[in-house]
């Protein structure tokens, strides 16, 4: 049986290779290209930047951080790692960001020992330590805080600097530690895709979106928001290329001029967290000009199942009249509506109505047309379709409205609507970035997704709404990498409110932080609060490859390893693959 402090200390070593991490090949396909774990296969490179030099061995890695997870090459002559160059056979060549890790490795600011504070948190002041003293120590307290106030007292934080199977990655060995530990208070919600998630969610049911390798095939892109010529630079050639080879335009809603909007064909700048409104506008303008493919919307969305709002239902074509103009809150909420349905299970349970014989039907009946449009009472009760219900809130974003909440141009919103809706695939770009990143960012997304609804997009090859490299719409990366535990539900702190929650100890003291892979002090909102937090801790301990401004805060900072120096497996949603990653060095430190 494993001992605490030895799991502790296996985790330190193995799990920590926080800021960068990761390497562990089954088979390598270049020359001299080391196996550590299934022995290797040495064969032809490509040329060009994937041939090794004269002396030098190649080995297979890839870019950890969370950003596109290039496949990068690492060539390592006499022991030391000389070059990083992309993998000329992966989908995308890494960028500056991804080949400059050498000089992480090598970085003379590197942690190489673990630390315990001798001054004030922030001080910067620190004692050098074995790592059977800091391991043994930081596990004795552990256990004391444990054995005094349980799991809930530990808060662990785990970021995107190594999205590693063997690290702080989507259900890597960080949580998988931390599950096995029997819990710990977790973060609620997300800074970065929040908004993104919920949005999803409400019209899909899960994160599900479009792949960016699926930009060859575009007809017309809408970039919302984001900056992809910046972000998402190894996959602008997609887009590029298909504005070559397909005449694709690309349309920028920004509020300023990005490197993106300054390639486009046509800019529009509208004011910051106004999206949500512009999007609106667009519904209307496919609505009232019928742009939208009506036999989709029938057969793949819910626009043609009856609800009524009320036990009576409600006369919505009559009383929508009197609606206030987009911006201003409805006179009724949204969240009362009901849904008819027939007592039965899956689509059939829903109720449409038929226009070919007048009456209601399941919503799966063969041979039903379903009335989009229309009031209709059932049994006493009103009833209208949903599009109907859509349709009623668009039609408050007329381009008065739209121009007078966002700035942009009143004859901007029917211009991109008709060039969206005249062709097919057309890609709407989004990518996590700022337009949902707002007060009405999940609406934001939302309104994306019905574009693409009602357009037909959803599902269509190079269509859709891209999420930053997409997600599955079935289950995570890989299974966790260690058997998990069913532990007792421990209420968590919400993301954008740390600093208050530790100063407040709410909803309850914690005694010990943990962070992994992450900035606190540089990635969530209002540092001065959360500096205030931290004195209210007993211990805080830090893995990170260099003294980060959160890492000079912490009681004990322990250094980890680079992705060239440890075996790894990346499985990251936002390159599609998973990628056995080879060790190229022995560890520095």
């Amino acid at each position: 049986m494993t001992s605490r402090r030895s799991f502790l200390k296996w985790s330190a070593l193995v799990a920590g290779a926080t800021a960068l991490g990761g390497g562990g090949l089954l088979l390598s396909r270049y020359p001299g290209g080391g196996a550590p774990v299934g022995g290797g296969l040495a064969g032809a490179a490509g040329a060009g930047s994937g041939a090794a030099a004269a002396g030098s061995r190649i080995f297979r890695t890839a870019n950890t951080p969370e950003c596109l997870h290039c496949a990068m090459l690492a060539h390592v002559k006499d022991g030391r790692l000389v070059k990083v160059t992309g993998d000329p056979d992966f989908n995308v060549l890494a960028c500056a960001r991804g080949i400059s890790r050498i000089r992480q490795l090598y970085s003379p600011h590197r942690l190489k020992y673990p630390m315990r504070r001798a001054g004030r948190r922030g001080e910067d002041r620190w004692e050098r330590i074995t790592w059977d003293e800091a391991l043994d120590t930081i596990a004795e307290r552990y256990r004391r805080i444990l054995e005094e106030d349980g799991n809930q007292a530990f808060l662990a934080m785990g970021g995107t600097g190594n999205w590693s199977t063997l690290s702080t990655g989507v259900r890597g060995l960080y949580s998988a530690f931390w599950n096995r530990f029997g819990g710990a208070t977790p973060i609620i919600s997300q800074l970065c895709c929040a908004s993104v998630s919920s949005g999803f969610n409400a019209i899909f049911g899960g994160g599900r979106s479009e792949f960016r390798d699926e930009w060859v095939h575009s007809r017309f892109f809408l970039a919302w928001g984001n900056n992809p010529a910046v972000s998402n630079q190894g996959y602008m050639k997609n887009l590029f290329d298909a504005r070559e080879e397909h005449g694709a335009r690309l349309v920028t809603i920004d509020p300023r001029l990005s490197e993106t909007a300054a390639l486009s064909d046509r800019w529009i700048q509208i004011r910051p967290g106004t999206d949500a409104a512009f999007a609106l506008g667009m519904v209307k303008v496919l609505l009232d000009e019928e742009l939208f493919d009506a036999e989709y919307v029938r057969r793949h969305t819910n626009a043609p199942f009856l609800v009524r709002l009320g036990e009576r239902g409600y006369d919505l074509p009559e009383a929508s009249r009197g609606w206030p103009v987009g911006g201003e809150s409805l006179p009724v909420d949204l969240r009362d509506l009901r849904l008819l349905t027939n007592g039965g299970s899956g689509p059939g349970s829903f109720v449409v109505w038929d226009e070919r014989s007048g009456r209601p039907v399941a919503a799966d009946t063969p041979g039903a047309q379903a009335a989009l449009r229309g009031s209709y009472t059932i049994d006493g009760v009103r009833y209208q379709p949903v599009f109907e219900w859509m349709r009623a809130i668009a039609a408050r974003y007329t381009p008065e409205v739209v121009h007078r909440i966002t700035g942009a141009p009143a004859d901007s919103v029917a211009a991109v609507t008709r060039e969206y809706a005249s062709v097919r695939p057309a890609a709407i770009i989004q990518n996590m970035a700022g337009a949902q990143r707002t007060d009405h960012g999940t609406l934001t997304v939302i309104g994306h997704l019905y574009l693409a609804s009602l357009t037909g997009n959803v599902g269509l090859l190079g269509g859709g709404v891209n999420d930053n490299g997409g997600y599955l719409s079935e289950g995570g990366t890989v299974n966790p990498p260690v058997p998990l535990q069913r532990n007792p539900r421990i209420e968590g702190i919400p993301a954008t409110k740390l600093g208050e929650y530790l100063v407040e100890r709410k909803p309850h003291p914690i005694r010990a932080l943990h962070v992994a892979g992450t900035g606190v002090l540089t990635q969530y909102p209002n540092t001065r609060k959360i500096i205030e937090g931290l004195d209210n801790l007993d211990l805080m301990v830090v893995q990170d490859i260099f003294m980060t401004t959160t890492a000079r805060y912490a009681d004990f900072v322990l250094p980890v390893t680079t992705l060239f120096e440890t075996r790894n497996l990346l499985a990251g949603i936002r390159s599609r693959y998973i990628q056995l990653m080879e060790q190229a060095i022995e560890p520095l430190f």
